[in-house]
């Protein structure tokens, strides 16, 4: 555990590898404070539930005693222009919509989950938010979650929404023929 709480969290490329070298992490990660340790008897381990807190780019990694230790640099929300932030209000309503229309058809969020989501205020931590619970494929997660721009990480998401639909409806219209 941390002595303060905090874990500077990145994604293994394959995470089958016991001890990876920077190179086999992606880049982009996030600073999570700890908000609970539960022992877990199912896994023979802990579940540990985090607030994340900002985003992080992998500077350098060294072993500490046993520790792996990432040094790492804060990664600022912009936007990629003004005409980029100015757009985002419709990509976001859209994407909302897209969001609800995910939802009708697999049921996935709770009621809280879709609270949770509208009302999260921060452009930038809601596409996260819908990322985690929403993206299946990690390479489309990870595509999303790496783009440093608020505006085109919203538009990756919202196509990757838009698609998702798309065969979901047309999954759901094939097994109707059958």
């Amino acid at each position: 555990r941390s002595q303060t709480g905090m874990l500077q969290l990145f994604t293994q490329k394959d995470p089958e590898t016991e001890i990876p070298m920077q190179e086999e992490l992606y880049p982009i990660g996030v600073l999570a404070k700890i908000t609970r340790i539960e022992e877990h008897p199912a896994i023979d381990g802990y579940k540990v539930t985090v607030d994340v807190l900002y985003r992080l780019r992998l500077v350098g990694l060294k072993r500490e005693e046993g520790t792996l230790m990432a040094k790492s640099e804060r990664i600022a929300d912009h936007f990629s222009s003004e005409a980029g932030e100015r757009l985002a209000p419709k990509i976001e309503a859209q994407m909302n919509t897209e969001l609800l229309r995910f939802n009708r058809l697999t049921k996935r969020l709770n009621a809280s989950e879709l609270t949770s989501i509208h009302n999260e205020k921060d452009l930038s931590r809601k596409i996260d938010i819908i990322t985690h619970h929403i993206v299946p494929r990690s390479v489309d997660r990870y595509a999303v979650l790496s783009e440093t721009m608020v505006d085109k990480r919203l538009e990756k998401l919202y196509e990757i929404l838009s698609r998702e639909n798309e065969m979901i409806q047309l999954e759901m219209d094939i097994n109707k023929r059958v």
